[in-house]
């Protein structure tokens, strides 16, 4: 009788523990989203409810995009979709306009991006879906001025869970991890009354989050991919005088010969380059704002304006010889698997940009 009560016992304990991990699998798993669009409701309602951990298996992960990065991702858009974040920018106005200036660059144009995306209630309802390209877009209305926004897009790739998604435009790198750490302890730097001790606080935050890159340069004339072709230095060019309001310098580097033999005369560069913008000479970490680099993309016939591209994965250390009238250094960036440069270089220095 006691083995039989033994065994009976047994046997309960064996079915409660099947119960149990029975709910904690339907708790925690996902149902198969059988289409992009279903995928988008589905983080509508989990950005709406603030569900952090079902956004996130929302988001497609491959060897670019880490389970780290959609964690990273997921957190700031149940923030800043919801509302949440809306909300503490408006109690801390001041502050907020204070500390934005003190932002990463990426982490700006992150954060603004994010603000910019359309709900993806929005995205459900107009949304169109263009299967050639995997791409969900969004397109605002013309306005009455006659002026336009650009449309959003989801990119979907579908795997045997179902679809998963991930916004055009938002990085996968290191960018994306440090942002949201930032924004996860703003809060308690807005409660310092002192502005010069909130910037301080602000600054040992980037260095706790911001951790240096761990890419290495290569000990050889610059060289990479770029458009999707193979890019080897050729020519460049540096000026005093940038785009931007406090950089000092600007440096073009391209792998076509310029067609003239003043040096600092830029013609016949209509293929794409990499263009640096600093303030003064020395050692850069391209994570923070002190040196911007961008890619110009391939300027189209007729084009007159192009779209620029950061990235901010790499570092960079640039010299000046003034008797020379040269800058050189050397640099390693980064962004996805064909997009990247490393390597010396060595540039003349012409009198202002125009």
């Amino acid at each position: 009788m006691a083995q039989r009560t033994g065994f009976g016992n047994f046997l309960r304990c064996l079915c409660l523990v099947w119960l149990v991990t029975a709910c904690n699998f339907n708790q925690n798993s996902t149902p198969k989203l059988e289409s992009p669009k279903d995928a988008v409701i589905a983080a509508n309602t989990a950005i709406v409810s603030g569900d952090v951990q079902k956004l996130t298996r929302l988001l497609y992960v491959d060897p670019e995009t880490t389970p780290e990065m959609a964690s990273a991702l997921a957190a700031l858009l149940v923030e800043i979709k919801s509302g949440t974040y809306t909300a503490f920018m408006e109690a801390h106005e001041p502050t907020w306009k204070t500390l934005q200036l003190e932002f990463p660059t990426k982490s700006n144009g992150i954060l603004f991006s994010l603000f910019s995306l359309p709900s993806f209630a929005d995205f459900a309802n107009s949304g169109t879906y263009m299967k050639e390209k995997h791409v969900m877009r969004f397109s605002y209305p013309e306005q009455d001025n006659g002026l336009s926004v650009a449309p959003f897009e989801l990119e979907f790739k579908e795997s045997e869970e179902g679809w998963r998604f991930w916004p055009v435009g938002i990085p996968k790198d290191r960018s994306l991890l440090y942002t949201a750490q930032i924004i996860k302890g703003l809060s308690g730097i807005t409660k310092i009354l002192d502005t010069a001790e909130q910037k301080k606080a602000l600054r040992q935050l980037y260095i706790d989050t911001v951790k240096p890159t761990s890419l290495e340069y290569a000990n050889n004339t610059a060289e990479g991919r770029l458009e999707g072709r193979d890019w080897r230095l050729v020519d460049g060019v540096a000026y005093t005088g940038t785009f931007v309001e406090d950089y000092s310098y600007l440096i073009q580097l391209t792998d076509m010969a310029f067609d003239t033999e003043d040096t600092c005369e830029i013609t016949g560069t209509e293929a794409a380059f990499f263009q640096l913008q600093i303030k003064k000479p020395g050692a850069f970490d391209l994570a923070y704002s002190d040196c911007i680099l961008t890619i110009r993309p391939k300027q189209q016939a007729g084009t007159a304006e192009v779209s620029l591209n950061t990235i901010t994965e790499g570092k960079v250390l640039i010299e000046m010889d003034r008797e020379k009238q040269i800058m050189y250094g050397k640099i390693v960036a980064v962004s996805g698997d064909d997009l990247r440069i490393n390597g010396n270089f060595e540039v003349p220095l012409c009198p202002g940009y125009n």
